[in-house]
């Protein structure tokens, strides 16, 4: 960098030696020590120094007056001997100043002149200056290539109607240098001949003013065509081109012929692309319909269906029905798009709420011979869930139609919608109910709303249990032991709260099984106790002795069984006395079933002669609490198993008398009136006849015996109801008829088994007294 050579009064370092040459230094005088004020008034101009007088603020003691002149010879004499002073007389020789420039390794170089010197300080090292040459060489390219451009003319000269073509037919003036970028670029397209190119390219004109941005939409279009091709087109490059068409329809919109046909492909494919970032994709189908029907570019069957479906979407309902209507004969009978077309009518017919047409036309898809996704089916469920009335069980309906269509392809994401569905309309109730008959989609659908937080009611769970249980499938055990003691345990957690008095509402909330209830229990200790498992049973009734749920007759009978099955028919009577006296527990059918059967007779091979007698006492006994209990039977008769162990107790203990009381009190009381094989086990004395009398012998010619006899009386009877006329010469007695007069036949038989004791009548009110069916006066 070049620097003015002025000697100052001290020597400067500059970095360097010899930085003054010695022939500069001969020629300039030692000038004589200045003071201090007139060194600050060498900052002047001489010019200033001879008009000017010196600035008070100087010196803070002002000189005299009389000392003021020879204080101005004073500084007159320094400004001559400095050559600052313009005088007439010839001056002393002026001061003769070099101009150096230092390069970056140090090394000096002279400047020819003070013009030279000004030149390094504004550029140092001459780069501004060869930018300056670049730069004037390529304004020489651009003012080449724009005459080159105004000389072409394009293929089709046009200019919108309201605009006057410049002289010449072509405009010589262009908006940017972007604008002849892409002009320069869309010739090299046209010129380069890809087929690609010149097929998607819109044609500018050269009367367009605003050419610029068709030539931009022209870029877009091929870029697109790229990314298309390569598969790599996004949404940023989907949203460059909306704008770019956006901005060039008011140009195009009186010269849509101007478009190409693959142009208009092109944009339908990027723009109506079934895509998840495609968020507008209705819009710009809809934007391009008009587009296209104004230009009359003939659109296929796929794109009237999408164009349909877009003219719905964006509002415009009605005219997308009529459109609808209108297209059935044509859309609506090629095999090509007739399953979709009929789809999208019942969609929109459905948001309208018309829906009885989307039923019809739910009919016509089933009933095509073409292939269909019965998942059509769940818009029509919601519009009967948005109607009131029997809205709700027709959609149940429809929800039916469709898990029978689906069969075992009914997934997951299916319940979730239906269910989602109905849970939206407040019908809790028929969210409950579906997946019912289908056992892995009632758990999905189980866990499914688990998930969604749905409070689970415990009486639709236990029936879905119960059906696991009832299948016989492993896996359905399994699926029902899981769900089930995961609602053990939730009634546990229950218990145990309330046994520490936390408030449970302050406990974390969140979706869980339903407490188990009784229901539950039982249903766990029937299916354990059915399949032999006693150890499971009895890990129910332990769980549901901490559970703190009152039991009933029917989780009693399940405890009474485990015991007899497992071995322990002794601790059946105590167990029932406790659940009697302890909870007021009430017996059923079925407990006395477990009762008579935990008795000696009825476990053991024999009961020595010695316990006979208080056998015979205990049986009377149970006997008279079930006759006090006669009306647990809910007016139902009594089952023929439990008739026959308590019947064949009596004969076992070989109580004649007790077993006719008891046979008697059967029939009056409980309304047992078939007694069946039953007649035939009693007569006998056996349990099972036809194991008995598979073989010849005594017990055999005993059977054909009984069955003559009562073949005898039942025509004797018949005889005595013709004569009474209760039956016509030619009648047959009916079955129930048969029946009755069977059981008495065993009356008569087991009554005239008692009349050769002695005292007979006075035994049969005793144990008519004992076993609670008989009162004295």
């Amino acid at each position: 960098m070049g620097i003015p050579l002025v000697l100052p009064q001290k020597k400067v370092d500059l970095g360097c030696p010899s930085f003054v040459c010695k022939s500069c230094l001969a020629t300039i005088r030692r000038a004589p020590r200045r003071s201090a004020v007139v060194a600050f008034g060498l900052r002047k101009s001489s010019s200033q120094a001879t008009g000017e007088k010196p600035p008070h603020a100087l010196s803070t003691d002002r000189p005299s007056p009389a000392a003021q002149p020879n204080h101005d010879a004073e500084r007159l004499r320094t400004l001559r001997s400095l050559g600052l002073l313009k005088e007439s007389e010839p001056a002393e020789p002026k001061v003769k100043v070099n101009y150096f420039e230092q390069a970056k390794g140090g090394k000096l170089r002279r400047l020819n002149g003070q013009d030279e010197f000004a030149g390094s300080l504004m550029d140092p090292g001459g780069e501004f200056a060869g930018q300056l040459e670049e730069m004037e060489q390529s304004l020489d390219k651009v003012n080449n290539l724009a005459k080159l451009l105004e000389k072409r003319a394009f293929d089709r000269p046009s200019h919108p109607p309201d605009q006057t073509p410049p002289p010449g037919g072509v405009e010589t003036a262009y908006d940017t240098m972007a604008d002849m970028q892409l002009m320069e670029s869309y010739v090299r397209d046209q010129q380069s001949g890809a087929p690609s190119s010149r097929s998607i390219l819109i044609n500018p004109g050269a009367g367009y003013r605003a050419r610029h941005t068709i030539l931009r939409l022209n870029e877009k279009l091929q870029k697109s065509a790229q990314f298309l091709d390569s598969g790599r087109l996004g949404p940023k490059e989907r949203g460059r081109l909306w704008r770019c068409y956006s901005d060039s329809k008011k140009l195009l919109c009186g010269h849509w012929n101007a478009v190409p046909r693959e142009a208009w492909g092109v944009l339908w494919d990027v723009l109506a692309a079934d895509t998840p970032d495609n968020t507008n994709r209705m819009a710009h189908i809809y934007a391009l319909t008009k587009d296209m029907t104004l230009a009359g570019v003939p659109m296929g069957p796929e794109r009237q269906l999408l164009a349909i479906e877009s003219m719905f979407i964006e509002g415009w309902k009605k005219e997308a029905m009529d459109n609808h209507r209108r297209w059935a004969a044509t859309l609506g009978t090629n095999p090509k798009t007739s399953i979709e077309f009929w789809q999208l009518g019942l969609r929109m017919y459905c948001q309208v709420g018309d829906v009885e047409r989307a039923e019809r036309i739910a009919n016509i898809i089933l009933e095509s011979p073409q292939k269909s996704d019965p998942r059509f089916l769940i818009p029509l469920v919601r519009a009967h869930l948005d109607r009131s009335g029997e809205g709700a069980d027709k959609a149940y309906d429809v929800y039916e139609w469709l898990r029978l269509l689906l069969g075992n392809k009914m997934t997951i994401d299916d319940y979730d919608q239906v269910i989602s569905l109905f849970l939206a309309a407040h019908q809790t109730e028929h969210a409950l109910l579906i997946g019912n008959g289908d056992f892995n989609g009632a758990r999905d659908v189980l866990l499914l709303m688990k998930s969604k937080g749905v409070v689970l009611r415990p009486i639709q769970v236990n029936g879905l249990i119960g059906a696991w249980l009832r299948s016989g499938l492993a896996e359905n055990y399994k699926h029902a032991d899981d769900i089930g003691w995961a609602m053990i345990n939730a009634r546990l957690q229950f218990v145990r709260h309330r046994r520490t008095m936390r408030d449970l509402r302050t406990q974390a909330a969140g979706p869980s099984w339903p407490c188990a209830t009784l229901e539950t229990f039982s249903l766990l200790a029937e299916n354990y106790q059915a399949r032999g498992l006693y150890t499971k049973v009895e890990e129910v009734w332990d769980a549901f002795a901490q559970a703190e749920i009152p039991p009933n007759a029917f989780m009693v009978n399940q405890l009474l069984s485990c015991y007899l099955g497992s071995g322990r028919g002794k601790d059946v009577a105590s167990c029932w006395q406790h659940m009697r006296d302890g909870y007021g527990v009430p017996p059923d059918p079925w407990v006395f079933r477990s009762l008579w059967r935990g008795l000696p007779v009825n476990r053991l091979r024999s009961v020595p002669e010695g316990q006979l007698k208080s056998e015979i006492m205990a049986s009377r006994r149970l006997f008279a609490e079930m006759v006090l209990h006669v009306r647990s039977f809910n007016g139902e008769d009594i089952d023929r198993p439990l008739a026959r162990v308590i019947l064949h107790t009596f004969r076992q203990l070989g109580d004649q008398v007790g077993l006719l009381v008891a046979y008697r009190s059967l029939r009056e009381l409980f309304g047992f009136a078939d007694p069946g094989p039953l007649v035939f086990e009693l007569l006998l004395g056996m349990t099972d006849v036809a194991k008995a009398t598979a073989r010849k012998g005594k017990a055999k010619r005993r059977l054909v015996l009984a069955v003559s006899q009562i073949e005898r009386f039942l025509a004797h009877r018949r005889g005595e109801l013709v004569t009474a006329g209760q039956l016509g010469p030619n009648e047959e007695m009916t079955s129930e008829m048969k029946a009755a007069e069977v059981g008495n036949f065993l009356d008569l038989q087991l009554e005239a088994n008692i009349s050769v004791l002695p005292d007979a009548e006075g035994l049969f009110v005793e144990a008519a007294s004992q076993m609670g069916v008989y009162k004295s006066k």
